[in-house]
C-alpha cells in the first residue's frame, strides 16, 4: 500500500500546495459570485435613481407653488392678527 503522506516527497509536499491555494481560490471565487448575485441588476438600479429624481422635482414644485402671493399674505395677516 503506497503512503499517502504529502511530506515525504518534495513533488508531494509541492502539488499538496498548489490544491490548497486552488481551494482558497475556489472559496474566493465563490463568495464574489454569491456577493454578485445577491445585487439588484443595473437596470433596477438606474430606475430607483430616475424617480427618486422625479420625486425630489415634483417635491420642489409642489413647495414653489404653496409659497404663492396669496399664501405670503394669508400668512403676513395671521401674523398680524396674533
Amino acid at each position: 500500500m503506497a503512503d499517502q503522506n504529502p511530506d515525504r516527497c518534495p513533488l508531494g509536499r509541492q502539488n499538496h500546495s498548489e490544491i490548497e491555494n486552488l481551494k482558497v481560490s475556489d472559496e474566493r471565487q465563490w463568495r464574489i459570485i454569491e456577493s454578485l448575485q445577491n445585487r439588484l441588476p443595473a437596470w433596477a438600479t438606474i430606475l430607483i435613481g430616475i424617480l427618486m429624481g422625479l420625486l425630489g422635482v415634483l417635491l420642489t414644485v409642489s413647495l414653489a407653488h404653496n409659497d404663492t402671493p396669496q399664501n405670503q399674505r394669508s400668512i403676513t395677516e395671521m401674523r398680524a392678527r396674533n
